[in-house]
């Protein structure tokens, strides 16, 4: 050990501490008492309400080998663990299982670690970009969503269909928490930012469905897709996030590729953009006129995207709060609001058949609502309200494939390519953390040796 010098022989101490800590750590969890956590990686063990990259911090260098611990392959006695909480954590923590199982799988670096630091080495990279990995997710199950609705066989209204989807997914919400033991009280410091969570998400989920989709204006459409950079300037006046430069630079491309898919009038002209149509639309309807249809999607996605952008912003500041909580009375609020609409719109008048096609389209929906809604509050446990804004636009993406492929949309250059920028702006942001990491554990490896 002398011959490693000071800095070696302080890292080797490091290393031997942290290898002898795991040892006894996976004595324990084999004890019968703790054989539930056995089924969880470290990162969420440790404090499930904390970013990754305070986690990490908070750690030696060497620990960067056991930053997640590898999650157990064999079954536990019957009557030891609760499968409430055991199938919750599966499916809260499926993207990221897949995706370091993935890394895992293609990873040929550290073959010289025994198998459960190898892994524990894939899953610390899973760690670094849980985030955009949970966010990602969410934003694919919403772009189902979003299909699903526009197919010609599902027969609600708007309006119906978002009430429906909020019940749906509240009940299952409720299930959970019943399921977990979570407990449902707010701590008075938490209780502001989760009523602006509750207030900001509706309005803008309410304004975004039963307006601006409805009336199909590009020009407002590309303004909503704006809210990922006033959540930038957000975070860093209220939480103290200030993100770099190469972070910024990908969230705008982020952005640049989310508005050139719907190819806004201003840019593309009218015969150009996605709402050529709409610009021929009988003018019979005040509402869905040219004269005031135009400034009324407008005037909803100018406010859309400051509601999305606190509603990012105070949903990051929940990150101490269980997600199932935050869940709960967001989906609650979600689903009082659409019912007090159906009341205005409809006179309260539900117009859902009484069809199995029917009710297995609601159901559907609602079930993917519940993961949507699930994956998203817990990802932004992980990251900053700017960035993870910016990964949620890759829903307009998949939209966009979802069209071409199921719904017969013509297949536009400009939006292929700005499908494909949205893509690429969030796949460097995910590389250069993935980089960051491998840079620090070759570090490690050269002051050990």
């Amino acid at each position: 050990m002398a011959s490693l010098g000071p800095l070696g022989i302080v890292g080797q101490l490091f290393l031997d501490s942290f290898v002898e800590h795991e040892r006894h750590r996976f004595n324990d969890l084999n004890q019968p008492e703790n054989q539930d956590k056995r089924f969880e990686p470290e990162f969420l063990l440790e404090d499930r309400h904390f970013s990754s990259t305070r986690s990490t911090a908070r750690m030696p260098l060497p620990a960067v080998y056991g930053a997640v611990y590898a999650t157990a392959t064999s079954s536990a006695p019957a009557g030891k663990i609760d499968s409430g909480k055991k199938a919750m954590r599966h499916l809260e923590n499926l993207p990221l299982l897949v995706a370091s199982d993935s890394l895992e799988s293609m990873s040929t670096d550290g073959k010289w670690l025994p198998r459960f630091m190898r892994r524990a080495v894939v899953r610390s990279v899973a760690n670094r970009i849980a985030g955009l990995i949970l966010v990602g997710t969410s934003a694919f199950l919403a772009s189902c969503i979003a299909t699903l609705v526009k197919d010609d066989a599902f027969k609600l209204s708007t309006v119906e269909t978002l009430f429906w989807r909020s019940l749906v997914s509240w009940l299952l919400t409720l299930a959970a928490i019943a399921a977990t033991g979570v407990k449902m009280r707010v701590k008075k410091e938490f209780q502001r930012p989760l009523l602006l969570r509750c207030f900001t998400g509706c309005i803008a989920l309410t304004l975004t469905v039963l307006v601006i989709q409805k009336l199909e204006v590009s020009n407002a459409t590309a303004i909503t897709y704006l809210s990922p950079l006033l959540a930038f300037a957000m975070a860093a006046f209220f939480l103290k996030e200030k993100p770099g430069a190469f972070t910024l630079a990908c969230s705008a491309l982020c952005v640049v590729g989310a508005v050139q898919v719907v190819r806004p009038a201003f840019v593309f002209g009218k015969n150009g953009s996605t709402d050529a149509k709409w610009y021929r639309r009988s003018m019979t309807s005040f509402v869905t006129s040219y004269l005031f249809g135009e400034s009324l999607a407008i005037g909803c996605a100018v406010v859309t995207v400051v509601m999305q952008a606190g509603a990012y912003v105070s949903l990051r500041s929940l990150q101490k709060v269980p997600h199932l909580v935050v869940m709960n009375y967001f989906l609650l609020t979600m689903t009082l609001v659409s019912l007090i609409a159906i009341l205005v719109v409809q006179h309260g008048k539900f117009k859902a058949g009484l069809s199995v096609e029917t009710w297995g389209a609601i159901l559907g929906t609602g079930a993917l609502a519940f993961a949507e809604q699930l994956f998203l509050t817990r990802g932004f446990q992980f990251d900053g309200a700017g960035v993870l804004a910016a990964t949620r636009l890759l829903h307009v993406g998949y939209e966009f494939v979802w069209g071409v492929a199921l719904l017969g949309t013509a297949l536009n250059p400009w939006s292929a390519s700005g499908a494909a920028a949205t893509a690429a702006g969030v796949l460097f942001l995910a590389l250069r953390r993935v980089h960051t990491h491998w840079a620090a554990r070759r570090s490690m490896r050269r002051m050990l040796q």
